[in-house]
């Protein structure tokens, strides 16, 4: 990958972060405990996805 793209892949990714935290900051208390129980489940589907590959 060149400099250029390394670059427009971190600025992408930059983005995306700021974003997903804008998001969460959005939610009720309630709503960001609910993703925190809900976490564990997502990452055994995540996990589950892979494997199919």
């Amino acid at each position: 990958m060149t400099p250029a793209g390394a670059q427009i892949v971190r600025t992408r990714y930059e983005d995306r972060v700021r974003r997903f935290s804008q998001v969460i900051e959005a939610l009720t208390p309630e709503e960001r405990r609910a993703i925190g129980v809900a976490l564990p489940a997502l990452a055994r589907m995540a996990a589950l996805m892979d494997t199919e590959r």
